[in-house]
């Protein structure tokens, strides 16, 4: 009858049983992905939740029939502990007592789910099926007992049979009958310090016996005792649910701990890379410190060289420029009248040459007009020669600058240039100094070779040097440059009169260089600004040659190069936000593949704004 009744139970199975699948992982742990969708999640998340290493305790629980849980909130419970250890004002989602056909599952927060315990055994059985046939995982200790639970299951057609696991299986007369006075009595004396499980199976026989068992004690069908019996079995429940929570508390703990273990960890790894970098910083910082300070005493040393090296220029070029001294005859001797005079003619010439110099004050006077003139026309020179400490208490001294202020600015300059830089400025914003004072306080501050230099460049003829100068990037050269120059010979323009390239030594100022050059020059008339896109793409020099150009009033005629098809829209958008006062100077546009075709145009178009410049 039983068995016919297990029958009927498989047949009216849910549909996910006839579908359950599952697969293992190398770790011995069941996958979450490997069940079906249709497979129960309360039943997915508790067979997930079995550890590798409680499997074997897992397989005992289960045939013993006692709840567990081997994950925080996640569990089973059986009928007979859910009578006793569960309450339906405690539960969030009540149901009612468990059938004893049934089992009820928990997990966390999820609704408690219910299933049948001969579904829940076919799911774990056939779990065990598929672990069986993997090589890599080792055999489980007590899956054989628990098989033979299975099968006990199976012949008496329903769960609610007791059915202990180990060597033999007794049947229920016989445990009742093994049970004696002494040891019923042993297990109510000292509860906790048996085993849960033998506790519950005799309490069990002792409240379930028929009163007309007459084989047994007659103590045992007393209502106190079964009344005794009854409240120790609640307690050895209530026992179990505390040794449950004490278990997933102590692991929590554990996790808890190790959590804080692998933060200090963290945090000892953090400090000790962060004192690294601190120490790696501190010396790299004196490092930049040791640099600096070579550096300073480097450029202070190259500075005194400079000055020492212009000190032997003019002492060289004087001693050039003076003549031999003759020796003069004693105050008693007479001159021999063998020794030839002086002829007339050369003291004619001597007289004139002091009529030159006295002159050249004139001359000057009549080639420049103002200071400023003076200092852009020769600025170059002045600033690579002055000695400003011999020159700056004459400027003091005739009132010119100014004692304290005006020599605070001068002097707090490092570099020789940078003083004569500084000078220079000064005379010329202030514009008290005319050449001729400027040249006077040359010769009487030892700058005599400077004053003598400076009259011969100022007195020449203005029209000497180049009148032309084009101003290109560096790959424009040989494509453009160079072709244009050649052309410009071509039309009567001499070579010397050409300036397309500023020669500069690494020791050179870049910007002071270019600024004289543009700016001293009193011959320069035109610049031809070569626009193409490597000028715009170089925000350095190009634009620096174009500001100065600016700066100094000079007429600027600029030829668009580029390779387009948009009638240089785009480029001329893109030199608007390069230069906007160049993009408004009405120029020349050329495609380079035309620039050989129009070279001629080119040309005839800058010597005709060359004579009306």
């Amino acid at each position: 009858m039983a068995s016919s009744k297990h029958y009927a139970a498989k047949m009216d199975r849910e549909d996910w049983v006839r579908t359950f699948t599952c697969s293992w992982s190398t770790d011995g742990r069941l996958n979450i992905k490997g069940f079906r969708e249709e497979t129960p999640l309360c039943l997915r998340l508790y067979l997930r939740s079995i550890r590798p290493d409680d499997w074997d305790l897992a397989l005992q629980l289960i045939a013993k029939k006692e709840g567990h849980s081997f994950a925080d909130g996640i569990g089973i419970t059986f009928p007979q502990e859910y009578e006793y250890s569960s309450s339906e004002e405690e539960d969030d989602n009540p149901k009612g007592p468990i059938p004893d056909d049934k089992v009820e599952f928990f997990a966390g927060r999820l609704p408690k789910c219910r299933l049948t315990e001969a579904d829940f055994l076919d799911a774990v059985s056939y779990c065990l099926s598929e672990r069986r046939k993997l090589p890599f995982l080792n055999p489980l200790n007590g899956e054989g007992n628990f098989m033979k639970y299975i099968s006990h299951a199976e012949e008496w057609g329903s769960t609610g049979t007791d059915f202990e696991l180990g060597p033999s299986q007794l049947t229920e007369a016989e445990i009742r009958r093994t049970i004696s006075l002494d040891s019923l009595t042993a297990l109510l004396a000292s509860p906790k310090q048996s085993n849960i499980s033998p506790l519950l199976t005799s309490l069990d026989l002792a409240t379930n016996i028929a009163n007309e068992d007459f084989g047994f004690t007659d103590w045992a069908t007393d209502p106190n005792t079964k009344q005794l019996a009854l409240n120790m079995k609640k307690m050895a429940l209530s026992l179990t649910g505390l040794e449950a929570k004490h278990e997933i508390a102590q692991r929590q703990v554990q996790l808890q701990e190790g959590m804080v273990s692998s933060l200090h960890r963290e945090i000892t790894r953090l400090t000790q890379e962060q004192e690294t970098t601190q120490k790696i910083l501190l010396d790299k910082g004196k490092e930049i410190e040791d640099l600096t300070g070579a550096n300073k005493g480097m450029k202070d040393t190259i500075d005194e060289l400079l000055a020492e090296k212009t000190k032997l220029t003019n002492k060289l070029v004087m001693m050039e420029k003076r003549p031999p001294k003759r020796a003069r005859p004693g105050a008693g001797e007479a001159m021999s009248a063998s020794e030839p005079t002086e002829p007339i003619g050369s003291t004619l010439k001597r007289s004139s040459d002091l009529e030159g110099a006295a002159g050249s004050s004139k001359r000057m006077k009549d080639s420049v007009e103002t200071i400023e003139d003076l200092i852009r026309n020769n600025y170059t020179f002045l600033r690579k020669e002055l000695q400003v400490e011999k020159l700056i208490p004459h400027f003091i001294e005739r009132g010119l600058l100014d004692v304290l202020e005006d020599r605070q600015v001068v002097m707090s300059k490092i570099t020789s240039p940078g003083k004569a830089e500084a000078l220079l400025e000064l005379l010329t914003q202030k514009g008290t100094c005319t050449p001729e004072e400027f040249v006077e306080i040359l010769k009487n501050g030892d700058h005599e070779y400077v004053a003598v230099e400076l009259e011969r460049m100022t007195t020449r003829n203005e029209n000497a040097g180049p009148q032309v100068f084009i101003c290109h990037a560096g790959p424009d050269k040989a494509r453009f440059v160079r072709p244009l120059v050649q052309q410009l010979q071509e039309e009567g323009l001499p070579e010397d009169k050409i300036l397309d390239e500023i020669r500069l030594s690494p020791a050179d100022d870049f910007a002071a260089e270019i600024r004289a050059t543009l700016s001293s020059s009193s011959s320069l008339k035109l610049v031809v600004f070569v626009i193409s896109h490597h000028v715009l793409n170089d925000r350095h020099w190009p634009k620096l040659e174009l500001e100065l150009t600016l700066q100094t009033n000079k007429k600027i005629f600029p030829i668009w190069l580029d390779q387009n098809d948009d009638g240089f829209t785009a480029f001329g958008s893109k030199l608007r936000k390069y230069s906007p006062a160049l993009k408004g100077i009405v120029g020349r546009k050329v495609l380079v593949h035309d620039a050989k075709r129009e070279m001629a145009s080119i040309a005839e178009e800058i010597v005709r704004k060359l004579a009306t410049a």
